[in-house]
């Protein structure tokens, strides 16, 4: 999701058309790779274990929605030869979103019974939002002319539901536990708050499907919520550095991560098409997209850096197979 919603931005445009469709092809690749490892754990017996059974972390398959939503957009706007086969997709993805509702349904129920899962609430609970207008947007770009408004309209308040659902579970672990104790409970997925709503008035604004005193109101919001959610980052990484160093505190892979590069990014194209004026102010004076990209760049860096450390320990039989976990 992250590195498609980064290549989406004006910045993209000083990368050549070639390096661009290798990107892209990457992408299908990772989604290629990813859909065997899962079907390799349910050969295996263990899919439900894995990516089902826990009330919280199940969350986490609807970064698989949004991430084929994000593909598909991609692919159509690089390999417009490739629409037929991405309406494919998008039928297949809204049937994985129809059962992953369901899951999150389940998920919620458990939340209001289970104390103990409450106490543990973290912005994974956002991406039942994020995929909901994931869906939206690539339902937009493929038959914007067939869906009826009216559909838009109602996925985009039915994610915006999940949203304030999600920060009321969330509200209660934030300001008992996570907020005193920020170099060790404050949990990465938390930008999520802003990225979620920055998402939800891209869809908005892309499907013209709601009121401009909502996308507004989303804006200003996503705005606030940005320099709140980044300051207190901010703070954190200070924090971590002091009590771990610049490598373990700061400089370490954790899959949870990718959801800064990924918020950010669709906060700037939020900006983009709701104020073309913002967003060249923030590129003016902070070099917002520069941010992102090196944020980025960073983020592979840690990543080929632990894969590579995983491949020389398996190799080294120190790390059993365990399966394809978020």
């Amino acid at each position: 999701m992250a590195t498609g919603i980064t290549i989406s931005l004006p910045i993209s445009d000083f990368i050549p058309e070639s390096i661009i469709k290798w990107i892209t092809t990457a992408l299908i690749t990772i989604i290629l790779f990813l859909i065997f490892q899962y079907t390799k754990d349910a050969f295996y017996r263990r899919f439900y274990r894995l990516h089902l059974q826990h009330p919280l972390t199940s969350f986490a398959n609807g970064t698989w929605v949004a991430g084929i939503s994000v593909g598909i957009l991609i692919v159509v706007h690089v390999f417009p030869s490739l629409t037929s086969i991405a309406k494919f997709f998008f039928i297949g993805n809204v049937v994985l979103w129809l059962l992953y509702i369901l899951l999150v349904v389940r998920n919620f129920f458990v939340l209001s019974k289970v104390k103990e899962y409450r106490q543990h609430t973290n912005g994974i609970l956002l991406l039942s939002c994020v995929s909901t207008q994931s869906i939206v947007l690539s339902g937009e770009t493929l038959f914007g002319d067939w869906i009826p408004g009216g559909i838009f309209t109602f996925l985009i308040y039915f994610g915006f539901s999940f949203y304030l659902l999600s920060l009321l579970f969330m509200t209660r672990s934030i300001l008992t536990k996570q907020i005193h104790n920020l170099a060790d409970n404050w949990m990465n997925m938390n930008c999520i708050i802003h990225g979620a709503l920055s998402i939800t008035g891209y869809a908005s604004i892309m499907t013209h499907a709601t009121p401009n005193s909502f996308i507004n109101g989303i804006w200003w919001t996503a705005l606030i919520l940005v320099l709140a959610i980044e300051g207190i980052e901010y703070i954190r990484m200070v924090q971590r550095v002091k009590r771990y160093g610049w490598r373990d505190g700061v400089f370490s892979y954790s899959r949870t991560q990718w959801a800064r590069n990924f918020t950010l990014a669709m906060f700037l194209t939020f900006t983009l098409h709701f104020s073309p004026t913002a967003f060249h102010l923030l590129n003016r004076y902070i070099g917002a997209e520069y941010i992102v990209l090196l944020l980025i760049l960073i983020e592979y860096i840690l990543f080929l850096q632990h894969i590579l450390a995983v491949i020389v320990l398996k190799s080294k039989g120190r790390v059993k197979d365990e399966g394809l976990t978020f």
